[in-house]
Protein backbone atom coordinates (compact mmCIF):
# COMPACT_ATOMS: atom_id res chain seq x y z
CA UNK A 1 0.00 0.00 0.00
CA UNK A 2 1.72 3.19 -1.17
CA UNK A 3 1.61 6.38 0.85
CA UNK A 4 -1.43 8.52 0.11
CA UNK A 5 -3.51 5.79 -1.50
CA UNK A 6 -5.86 3.00 -0.45
CA UNK A 7 -4.92 0.83 -3.41
CA UNK A 8 -3.45 -2.55 -2.44
CA UNK A 9 -0.77 -3.94 -4.73
CA UNK A 10 -0.77 -7.74 -4.65
CA UNK A 11 2.09 -9.92 -5.85
CA UNK A 12 1.64 -13.63 -6.40
CA UNK A 13 4.36 -16.00 -5.21
CA UNK A 14 4.42 -19.24 -7.21
CA UNK A 15 5.46 -22.01 -4.83
CA UNK A 16 5.02 -24.69 -7.50
CA UNK A 17 5.02 -28.05 -5.69
CA UNK A 18 6.17 -26.62 -2.34
CA UNK A 19 3.91 -25.96 0.64
CA UNK A 20 5.14 -22.96 2.67
CA UNK A 21 4.32 -23.55 6.33
CA UNK A 22 6.45 -20.84 8.00
CA UNK A 23 7.48 -17.51 6.45
CA UNK A 24 8.89 -14.24 7.83
CA UNK A 25 9.49 -10.97 5.97
CA UNK A 26 12.26 -8.49 6.76
CA UNK A 27 13.42 -5.07 5.61
CA UNK A 28 17.10 -4.99 4.67
CA UNK A 29 17.76 -1.27 4.30
CA UNK A 30 18.53 -2.01 0.65
CA UNK A 31 16.34 -1.95 -2.46
CA UNK A 32 14.58 -5.18 -1.55
CA UNK A 33 12.83 -7.09 1.22
CA UNK A 34 13.80 -10.62 2.26
CA UNK A 35 11.48 -13.51 3.01
CA UNK A 36 12.67 -16.68 4.67
CA UNK A 37 11.07 -19.75 6.17
CA UNK A 38 10.31 -23.47 5.99
CA UNK A 39 8.49 -25.58 3.43
CA UNK A 40 7.16 -29.12 3.06
CA UNK A 41 5.92 -31.25 0.18
CA UNK A 42 2.36 -30.95 1.49
CA UNK A 43 2.29 -34.42 3.01
CA UNK A 44 2.01 -35.03 6.74
CA UNK A 45 1.45 -32.45 9.46
CA UNK A 46 1.78 -28.71 8.93
CA UNK A 47 4.75 -28.37 11.31
CA UNK A 48 6.79 -31.14 9.63
CA UNK A 49 9.38 -29.55 7.35
CA UNK A 50 11.27 -30.77 4.30
CA UNK A 51 13.53 -27.76 3.86
CA UNK A 52 14.24 -24.03 4.03
CA UNK A 53 13.41 -21.31 1.53
CA UNK A 54 14.18 -17.64 0.84
CA UNK A 55 13.43 -15.01 -1.79
CA UNK A 56 13.66 -11.24 -2.34
CA UNK A 57 10.98 -8.67 -3.17
CA UNK A 58 11.61 -5.50 -5.19
CA UNK A 59 9.77 -2.24 -4.38
CA UNK A 60 7.38 -2.90 -7.27
CA UNK A 61 6.46 -6.29 -5.82
CA UNK A 62 8.49 -8.44 -8.19
CA UNK A 63 9.85 -11.53 -6.43
CA UNK A 64 13.21 -12.95 -7.43
CA UNK A 65 16.20 -15.03 -6.31
CA UNK A 66 13.89 -17.73 -4.97
CA UNK A 67 15.79 -20.66 -3.50
CA UNK A 68 14.89 -23.93 -1.81
CA UNK A 69 17.23 -26.17 0.17
CA UNK A 70 16.08 -29.59 1.31
CA UNK A 71 17.15 -30.83 4.74
CA UNK A 72 19.51 -33.74 3.96
CA UNK A 73 18.86 -37.19 5.41
CA UNK A 74 22.32 -36.96 6.96
CA UNK A 75 21.18 -33.97 9.06
CA UNK A 76 17.84 -35.58 9.99
CA UNK A 77 19.59 -38.72 11.25
CA UNK A 78 22.04 -36.91 13.52
CA UNK A 79 21.49 -37.48 17.26
CA UNK A 80 18.67 -39.97 16.60
CA UNK A 81 18.02 -43.57 17.67
CA UNK A 82 18.64 -46.39 15.21
CA UNK A 83 14.89 -46.94 15.03
CA UNK A 84 14.30 -43.34 13.90
CA UNK A 85 17.13 -43.57 11.38
CA UNK A 86 15.62 -46.73 9.90
CA UNK A 87 12.23 -45.04 9.59
CA UNK A 88 13.74 -42.00 7.86
CA UNK A 89 15.70 -44.15 5.42
CA UNK A 90 12.59 -46.20 4.62
CA UNK A 91 10.61 -43.03 3.86
CA UNK A 92 13.36 -41.78 1.57
CA UNK A 93 13.38 -45.07 -0.36
CA UNK A 94 9.62 -44.83 -0.82
CA UNK A 95 9.92 -41.21 -2.01
CA UNK A 96 7.76 -40.16 0.94
CA UNK A 97 10.48 -37.78 2.20
CA UNK A 98 11.72 -37.92 5.78
CA UNK A 99 10.96 -34.69 7.60
CA UNK A 100 12.16 -32.55 10.48
CA UNK A 101 9.10 -33.02 12.71
CA UNK A 102 7.35 -30.28 14.71
CA UNK A 103 9.79 -27.59 13.54
CA UNK A 104 8.78 -24.04 14.47
CA UNK A 105 10.49 -20.95 13.03
CA UNK A 106 11.71 -18.95 16.03
CA UNK A 107 14.32 -16.44 14.79
CA UNK A 108 15.70 -14.97 11.58
CA UNK A 109 18.83 -12.82 11.47
CA UNK A 110 19.59 -10.69 8.39
CA UNK A 111 23.31 -10.03 7.96
CA UNK A 112 24.59 -6.71 6.55
CA UNK A 113 25.40 -8.39 3.23
CA UNK A 114 21.81 -9.64 2.85
CA UNK A 115 22.47 -13.26 3.78
CA UNK A 116 20.10 -14.70 6.37
CA UNK A 117 20.25 -17.17 9.23
CA UNK A 118 17.11 -19.12 10.14
CA UNK A 119 16.65 -20.67 13.59
CA UNK A 120 14.05 -23.39 14.11
CA UNK A 121 13.12 -25.44 17.16
CA UNK A 122 11.10 -28.61 17.61
CA UNK A 123 8.09 -27.85 19.81
CA UNK A 124 5.05 -29.89 20.70
CA UNK A 125 2.44 -30.27 23.43
CA UNK A 126 1.24 -33.73 24.47
CA UNK A 127 -1.94 -34.19 26.53
CA UNK A 128 -2.25 -37.59 28.19
CA UNK A 129 -5.04 -39.12 30.28
CA UNK A 130 -4.42 -40.36 33.80
CA UNK A 131 -6.18 -43.20 35.56
CA UNK A 132 -6.35 -43.46 39.36
CA UNK A 133 -7.94 -46.88 39.66
CA UNK A 134 -11.03 -48.94 38.74
CA UNK A 135 -13.46 -46.85 40.82
CA UNK A 136 -13.15 -43.48 39.19
CA UNK A 137 -10.81 -40.56 39.27
CA UNK A 138 -8.59 -39.57 36.43
CA UNK A 139 -7.54 -36.41 34.73
CA UNK A 140 -5.11 -35.09 32.16
CA UNK A 141 -1.44 -34.19 32.13
CA UNK A 142 -0.05 -31.63 29.67
CA UNK A 143 3.63 -32.02 28.83
CA UNK A 144 5.61 -29.41 26.87
CA UNK A 145 8.55 -30.50 24.73
CA UNK A 146 11.29 -28.20 23.41
CA UNK A 147 13.65 -30.39 21.41
CA UNK A 148 16.25 -30.37 18.60
CA UNK A 149 17.06 -27.20 16.69
CA UNK A 150 17.95 -26.47 13.06
CA UNK A 151 20.13 -23.44 12.31
CA UNK A 152 20.83 -22.62 8.64
CA UNK A 153 22.44 -19.87 6.60
CA UNK A 154 21.37 -18.86 3.09
CA UNK A 155 23.97 -16.76 1.28
CA UNK A 156 23.20 -13.55 -0.59
CA UNK A 157 23.23 -15.39 -3.94
CA UNK A 158 20.73 -17.97 -2.63
CA UNK A 159 23.21 -20.80 -2.11
CA UNK A 160 23.27 -22.74 1.15
CA UNK A 161 26.01 -21.49 3.44
CA UNK A 162 25.64 -24.19 6.07
CA UNK A 163 23.05 -26.18 8.02
CA UNK A 164 23.47 -27.38 11.60
CA UNK A 165 21.34 -29.58 13.85
CA UNK A 166 21.65 -28.86 17.58
CA UNK A 167 20.59 -31.71 19.89
CA UNK A 168 18.28 -30.69 22.73
CA UNK A 169 15.69 -32.63 24.73
CA UNK A 170 13.76 -30.51 27.24
CA UNK A 171 10.41 -31.38 28.79
CA UNK A 172 8.23 -29.87 31.51
CA UNK A 173 4.71 -29.53 32.88
CA UNK A 174 4.45 -25.74 33.38
CA UNK A 175 4.61 -24.24 29.91
CA UNK A 176 7.92 -22.87 28.70
CA UNK A 177 9.36 -22.35 32.18
CA UNK A 178 13.16 -22.52 31.92
CA UNK A 179 13.10 -24.33 28.57
CA UNK A 180 13.67 -23.28 24.94
CA UNK A 181 16.67 -21.04 24.19
CA UNK A 182 18.04 -17.53 23.71
CA UNK A 183 19.53 -16.53 20.35
CA UNK A 184 21.79 -13.61 19.49
CA UNK A 185 24.74 -12.87 17.22
CA UNK A 186 28.03 -11.22 18.15
CA UNK A 187 31.46 -10.91 16.54
CA UNK A 188 30.34 -12.75 13.39
CA UNK A 189 29.14 -15.72 15.43
CA UNK A 190 25.66 -17.03 16.25
CA UNK A 191 24.97 -18.04 19.86
CA UNK A 192 22.32 -20.44 21.18
CA UNK A 193 22.00 -20.45 25.01
CA UNK A 194 19.84 -22.99 26.89
CA UNK A 195 19.64 -25.25 29.95
CA UNK A 196 20.69 -28.82 29.22
CA UNK A 197 21.56 -32.14 30.79
CA UNK A 198 25.33 -32.16 31.40
CA UNK A 199 25.53 -35.61 29.75
CA UNK A 200 24.84 -33.95 26.39
CA UNK A 201 27.95 -31.74 26.30
CA UNK A 202 30.06 -34.18 24.24
CA UNK A 203 27.17 -36.03 22.64
CA UNK A 204 28.25 -38.17 19.64
CA UNK A 205 26.27 -37.95 16.38
CA UNK A 206 24.81 -41.44 16.79
CA UNK A 207 23.30 -40.87 20.26
CA UNK A 208 20.04 -39.24 21.33
CA UNK A 209 20.31 -36.36 23.83
CA UNK A 210 19.45 -37.14 27.45
CA UNK A 211 16.31 -35.49 28.85
CA UNK A 212 16.56 -32.22 30.75
CA UNK A 213 13.52 -31.93 33.05
CA UNK A 214 12.39 -28.36 33.63
CA UNK A 215 12.93 -27.16 37.19
CA UNK A 216 15.46 -29.90 37.96
CA UNK A 217 18.68 -27.92 37.75
CA UNK A 218 20.66 -28.25 34.54
CA UNK A 219 23.78 -26.80 32.98
CA UNK A 220 23.62 -23.48 31.13
CA UNK A 221 24.98 -24.43 27.73
CA UNK A 222 26.34 -22.28 24.91
CA UNK A 223 26.50 -23.28 21.25
CA UNK A 224 28.58 -20.99 19.03
CA UNK A 225 28.32 -21.18 15.23
CA UNK A 226 30.69 -19.25 12.99
CA UNK A 227 28.78 -17.17 10.44
CA UNK A 228 31.60 -17.59 7.93
CA UNK A 229 31.79 -21.37 7.66
CA UNK A 230 29.35 -22.89 10.18
CA UNK A 231 32.03 -24.21 12.53
CA UNK A 232 30.21 -25.26 15.72
CA UNK A 233 31.57 -25.36 19.25
CA UNK A 234 29.66 -26.27 22.40
CA UNK A 235 30.42 -25.80 26.06
CA UNK A 236 28.97 -25.55 29.56
CA UNK A 237 28.83 -22.12 31.21
CA UNK A 238 27.61 -22.98 34.70
CA UNK A 239 25.75 -25.48 36.84
CA UNK A 240 22.44 -23.94 37.95
CA UNK A 241 22.56 -25.94 41.19
CA UNK A 242 25.96 -24.58 42.16
CA UNK A 243 26.82 -20.99 41.23
CA UNK A 244 29.45 -19.90 43.73
CA UNK A 245 27.54 -20.24 47.03
CA UNK A 246 23.91 -20.26 45.85
CA UNK A 247 21.44 -22.09 43.60
CA UNK A 248 19.51 -20.64 40.67
CA UNK A 249 15.71 -20.64 40.84
CA UNK A 250 13.07 -19.60 38.29
CA UNK A 251 15.47 -19.63 35.34
CA UNK A 252 14.11 -18.22 32.08
CA UNK A 253 15.78 -17.63 28.73
CA UNK A 254 13.77 -14.39 28.57
CA UNK A 255 16.11 -13.04 31.25
CA UNK A 256 19.19 -13.37 29.07
CA UNK A 257 20.24 -10.05 27.52
CA UNK A 258 23.13 -9.41 25.12
CA UNK A 259 25.05 -6.41 26.49
CA UNK A 260 27.95 -6.12 24.02
CA UNK A 261 29.78 -7.97 21.27
CA UNK A 262 31.70 -9.81 23.96
CA UNK A 263 29.24 -10.45 26.81
CA UNK A 264 25.68 -11.09 27.95
CA UNK A 265 23.83 -10.82 31.27
CA UNK A 266 21.70 -13.43 32.97
CA UNK A 267 19.21 -12.40 35.66
CA UNK A 268 18.34 -15.17 38.13
CA UNK A 269 16.39 -15.53 41.37
CA UNK A 270 18.19 -16.94 44.44
CA UNK A 271 15.23 -16.81 46.86
CA UNK A 272 14.78 -14.54 49.91
CA UNK A 273 13.39 -11.92 47.50
CA UNK A 274 16.79 -11.42 45.89
CA UNK A 275 17.72 -11.38 42.21
CA UNK A 276 21.28 -11.77 40.96
CA UNK A 277 22.85 -10.53 37.69
CA UNK A 278 25.49 -12.84 36.24
CA UNK A 279 27.80 -11.51 33.53
CA UNK A 280 29.12 -14.02 30.99
CA UNK A 281 32.04 -13.17 28.73
CA UNK A 282 31.94 -14.65 25.23
CA UNK A 283 34.95 -16.43 23.77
Amino acid sequence: IKSGTNKIEISKFDTKDKFINKLWLFDTGKEYLICGGFYSNGKGRIDDCDGITAFKIKPDGVMYDTTYHEIPLEILNQYESQRTKNKNEKKERKKDDAKFADLVLRDISVNPDGSIVLVGEQYKIVVSSNSYGPYGGGGQTTTYFYSDMLVSKINTNGSLGWMKKIPKNQSGLKGQGGMSYKYFNANNNHYIIFLDNVKNIDLPLDKEPKVHSDGQGGYLTSVKISDADGTLTKGSILNSRDVEDFKIYQFSTNRIVKTSESSFLLEVYKKQKEDIMIKVNLN
